[in-house]
């Protein structure tokens, strides 16, 4: 998914109140968004 300024959004599953994770899911999930917010810090340095 882009958002409007064309930076590429990861499309991560929310976490639902009935939905349970293992902790290599919830730590998956966490190296995920580290990398995104990474990435989107990167970019607003490039502007």
């Amino acid at each position: 998914e882009v958002d409007g300024q064309g930076v590429a959004r990861p499309h991560y599953g929310s976490v639902l109140d009935n939905e349970r994770l293992t902790a290599e899911e919830m730590d998956e999930r966490r190296r995920q968004n580290v990398a995104y917010e990474y990435l989107c810090h990167l970019e607003e340095a490039k502007r």
